[in-house]
């Protein structure tokens, strides 16, 4: 080595004569070797004797070896200090004329022209940045911008669409006060969550015209936390219109990603199809947990649905909850199959649970039951409500006559599976099912109260309690005057198909009592006759005479088939 080379605290400096690899001539040439620079001095003495950069590659700079054809590459992010006076990230200059400038904004200008081994480079442009998990990612609709933003809080994203395609894995997506409309899907990755700036005030609404079955306007990734914002597809225009939210992975045209174990927090759905629909079709094994908190669902149609199955298979590791929600059910002559209308469909192995919740429906239109099939919650599987409360208004719909077949639709119910329904202290039903139609749904099994009368028409001097529906109080009322014998038949419980095509058989130690009035006005009594399916052993089971009321109270004993009579009060 021959020339000056000094060493000190700003750093290591070649003055014009030093010479590093042996050519005499004042050159630095590197054969086979790796230089990294760390300058952090502002000292001229850091910057290779030149004023004008901060590291300067001066003439006849020669590369050997395998990577020749490498002029320079640059892995360094340079956080300050500039030629200009504007800070820039990258400030190059390449052949004496050809510049190369980018600024902080992430902005690249340049001058000249630049070759590479293939031609002249002209497109200008940077990779999509990477953001390290826990990062936030922020998105503004006033003062974002997709092209030159970098999802910073001082340099944000326009879209909510943007931001989802670049988010990975621990990122929370956080977006301000406005409406974000977008003519895509929001796919979420995995781990990728979601937070608004607050219910109403962060509004994502689709446009344009969508493929039909696409699915869901925002998808689920595992793990996903969507919150504090509304999601309106009420006022849109769009074609097609997908649900709010949820995952679909059989949907045609869109994502089929499925992500498990997403949640929602006070989140506002408002849509003609579901607010919340997450349905997989093709999973039976996987575990998940769907968990929703504070939130509001707006629907003409279902207002949420879950469910995970695979060809008939239901998945028995699904689960959901929905704590201090609202699902609330408003009838539209606008909206197909909006007279099928339901508050949820539950679909869940392994029990949904509803606390504190609300679930309305109203239909201010109808003046007739007919072709309405209304459903509060629709599940062939295990439903447990607490401190939750059932509210309809059916203004101009008549009060149903009490439907005599088991099976048949009378035009609403309550639950659709009630066995599998558990009703918890706090839970109210508002008004009483009975004042607005009667149904094979509308009375839950033990340990729930029963207070609600299903009125048995008489057939032939015969009635039928309908065991399927786990009703535990039924009431009739008959001359007996006009029966056959003055006798009246108590036949076996019923447990033929329901409207849904699900036999469900009596649970042991299930209760039920019947009420019977005799209303003959002179002096005929009313004899009781039962089928093989009771056991009244255990009383002495009298007439019952003209003007009196009688109370039968049966215990079902599955050891046995039989519903036992277990208690017997007469002329009340």
């Amino acid at each position: 080595m021959t020339g000056a080379l000094s060493l000190n605290a700003n750093g290591i400096n070649f003055d014009s004569t030093s010479d590093i690899g042996g050519d005499g001539n004042g050159n630095v040439e590197l054969d086979g070797a790796t230089v990294n620079f760390y300058l952090t001095s502002t000292d001229a003495n850091a910057k290779a004797n030149n004023s004008n950069a901060g590291i300067q590659i001066d003439n006849n700079w020669t590369l050997s070896g395998t990577n020749a054809s490498t002029d320079l590459i640059v892995n360094r992010n340079v956080v300050s200090g500039s030629s200009t006076g504007t800070q820039y990230l990258l400030d190059l200059q390449l052949a004496g004329t050809s510049k190369v400038h980018v600024d902080t904004a992430g902005t690249m200008t340049l001058s000249g022209s630049i070759l590479a081994s293939t031609g002249t480079v002209t497109s200008k442009g940077f990779l999509s940045p990477t953001f390290l998990a826990n990062t936030t990612v922020f998105v503004d609709g006033t003062n974002g911008n997709d092209s030159s933003g970098n999802g910073s809080q001082t340099n944000p994203y326009k879209t909510v669409t943007k931001a989802a395609s670049l988010a990975t894995s621990g990122n929370l997506i956080f977006v301000g006060a406005g409406t974000f409309t977008s003519a895509t899907q929001i796919v979420l990755a995995s781990g990728v969550s979601l937070k608004g700036s607050g219910v109403d005030v962060t509004i994502l609404q689709p446009t344009g015209s969508w493929t039909a079955g696409l699915g869901t306007f925002i998808v689920f990734g595992n793990n996903s936390a969507v919150s504090e914002l509304t999601i309106d597809l009420t006022a849109s225009s769009t074609t097609n219109r997908p649900h709010c939210i949820g995952a679909d992975d059989i949907a045609t045209g869109g994502s089929t990603q499925f992500g498990l174990n997403p949640s929602m927090r006070r989140v506002k759905c408002k849509n003609t199809a579901s607010g919340l629909y997450y349905i997989s079709s093709l999973n039976s094994t996987s575990t998940s947990y769907l968990y929703l908190e504070d939130c509001i669902f707006i629907s003409n149609s279902r207002c949420a649905q879950w469910s995970m199955d695979n060809g008939g298979t239901v998945n028995q590791n699904f689960s959901a909850d929905a704590y201090r929600c609202q699902f609330l059910f408003t009838y539209s002559s606008s909206v197909s199959n909006s007279g099928n209308g339901e508050c949820a469909f539950a679909q869940a192995a392994l029990a949904s649970r509803f606390f504190d919740c609300v679930l309305s429906m109203t239909d201010t239109t109808n003046t007739s039951w007919s072709g309405l099939g209304y459903q509060t919650v629709d599940a062939d599987a295990p439903v447990e409500f607490y401190g939750s409360h059932i509210l309809t208004n059916f203004p101009n719909l008549p009060a149903a006559s009490p439907t005599t077949t088991s099976g048949s639709n009378p035009g609403w119910w309550a639950f659709s599976n009630t066995l599998l329904t558990k009703l918890g202290a706090g839970c109210t039903i508002n008004p009483q099912i009975s004042d607005i139609g009667h149904s094979l749904y509308q009375t839950l099994p033990s340990p729930a109260p029963h207070y609600y009368l299903l009125n048995l028409a008489v057939s032939s001097s015969t009635v039928t309690p309908w065991g399927e529906s786990g009703n535990n109080l039924f009431e009739t009322a008959v001359d007996a005057g006009t029966l056959s014998s003055s006798t009246l038949t108590i036949a076996n419980v019923n447990v033929s198909a329901n409207t849904g095509g699900t036999v469900v058989a009596a649970a042991d130690c299930q209760k039920m009592r019947l009420r019977i009035k005799n209303t003959n006005a002179s002096s005929t009594a009313m004899t009781l006759a039962f089928g093989t399916g009771y056991d009244t052993s255990a009383f002495t089971v009298g007439t019952i005479a003209a003007g009196k009321k009688a109370y039968l109270d049966f215990t079902y004993d599955a050891d046995n088939s039989k519903w036992d009579l277990t208690g017997f009060v007469n002329g009340v």
